[in-house]
């Protein structure tokens, strides 16, 4: 005896007549074959899409694929709503064009406890835009290697070779919870430009690198008001961003946590050039070490890119996550504001105010040969547990030049300002004032 499964998709109704023919050279006398259909009510979809579809709720049983030179159109209103672990693959074209009072949404079927896996957009064009759009509850959990790292990757939104418009969208709530490449919880960009506007990544976890958004390998987005809030991750709470010449802009990103760089994990190969972050806010990040944003360079005996970080505010942040399920970092509680790691950065107008190290450098931790350079840099009110509540500049021959540099306020058990070790510091036109502690400490290595 066997189970023979008809599924019928209602989207079409029409009569149906076919026929089953048992071939078989033992076959007993008087078998029979009993079929029966369930339907299910409301709108079921599965396989491959074209045209375009009424608003409705739509009951998503099976994987749904828009295959290349093919287009979809969801109105305003639609939601697609998954009934088990299935994906959204986009290798044509799909406009799915809300409003911004009846948003598209695509997400969970409410009875179903299994996650659907988000969508993978795969050499899209800019023909494909997302416009008030709600993106939800996907998961990626694939550990196999026969892809290439971008397996288990982006929860909501995987996109590979793609350049896709989203406008006013919300991508939340998703993982990619992978072991091995549970990378972009909510975005993971490989070879791939979109256009970002009016966009929230929010309540999105990775196993490993940026809970939000992960980009990687000439992937260079536009951005224009984007918000990366509450995010969750090993690396890169916010965003991690490797390797490349990246650019940052018209941000905000804030309450996001990992083990390192709580709201930036940023990170640079030879010859990929470094990276720039400019008009933005990093606000209320929490990690382990470099709360607000954790920089480095991949190899640390080769030359270095400079980044660039200007007209930013980083503020609020936190060093003092202890997270149990990853080992400890030997520079944990580090970095309030800022961690650098053999990364040469040039700062511009920047105010680095509030933060907090459970042990050294409240607003700033510097270390390994990071050769930087601060331009009217206002450093206030943060605080570090032990040593540095302004800026630790410590150990491998860091060369620091400080233009315009005001540090006030700060507070730390010893070296309230600035510590320096095993390093050069050069400050010109600077005001250093109203700090706890001796504001300055310097080693027998060191020189201001």
């Amino acid at each position: 005896m066997g189970i023979i499964k008809i599924e019928a998709n209602n989207y079409v109704m029409d009569y149906i007549e076919d026929e089953m023919v048992l071939i078989g050279n033992d076959l007993p006398e008087g078998i029979s074959v009993s079929l029966s259909v369930t339907a299910a009510a409301g709108d079921i979809l599965n396989g491959n899409l074209s045209g375009t579809y009424p608003a409705a709720d739509y009951r998503i049983t099976g994987d749904l694929d828009i295959a290349s030179g093919d287009t979809v159109f969801l109105l305003a209103g639609t939601k697609f709503l998954f009934d088990g672990q299935y994906h959204f693959n986009i290798y044509g074209t799909l406009k799915a064009i809300g409003t911004e009072t009846d948003s598209i949404i695509f997400d969970n079927f409410e009875d179903n406890d299994e996650r659907w896996e988000g969508f993978t957009l795969e050499n899209v064009s800019d023909e494909t835009e997302f416009r008030y759009v709600r993106i939800s509850g996907g998961e990626k959990t694939d550990d196999g290697n026969d892809a290439g790292s971008e397996l288990g990757a982006g929860g909501g939104i995987l996109m590979i070779y793609s350049h896709p418009i989203l406008n006013h969208v919300t991508i939340s709530g998703n993982d990619a919870d992978s072991h091995i490449y549970g990378n972009g919880g909510g975005i993971y960009l490989l070879y791939s430009s979109p256009t970002l506007n009016e966009v929230l990544i929010s309540d999105n976890y990775a196993t490993n690198g940026g809970g939000g958004l992960n980009f990687n390998v000439d992937s260079y987005p536009v951005y224009n008001n984007i918000t990366i809030s509450d995010n969750t991750a090993q690396w890169g709470g916010g965003i991690y961003a490797t390797p490349g010449n990246y650019y940052i802009r018209n941000m905000l990103i804030s309450g996001n946590t990992a083990h390192v760089g709580g709201g930036i994990y940023f990170s640079a190969q030879t010859g990929s050039g470094g990276g720039t972050i400019q008009d933005a806010t990093i606000s209320e990040n929490r990690a382990n070490v470099g709360a607000g944003m954790f920089i480095k360079h991949q190899f640390p005996e080769d030359d270095v890119s400079n980044f660039m970080i200007t007209n930013v505010i980083i503020s609020g942040n936190t060093a003092d996550y202890n997270d149990e399920e990853n080992d400890s970092f030997f520079y944990e509680y580090m970095g309030g504001g800022i961690f650098l790691f053999h990364a040469n950065v040039i700062l511009s107008n920047v105010m680095i105010s509030n933060n907090y190290a459970l042990k050294d450098g409240g607003g700033i931790y510097i270390r390994n040969n990071s050769n930087s350079t601060f331009n009217s840099v206002s450093i206030i009110d943060n605080t570090a547990e032990r040593y540095a509540g302004a800026i630790a500049i410590h150990e491998n021959n860091n060369d620091i030049i400080m233009n315009n540099l005001t540090v006030t306020g700060n507070h730390a058990i010893d070296s309230g300002a600035i510590l320096v070790s095993d390093s050069n510091l050069l400050l010109n036109n600077s005001i250093i004032w109203n700090n706890d502690a001796n504001p300055f400490i310097t080693s027998s290595n060191a020189e201001i």
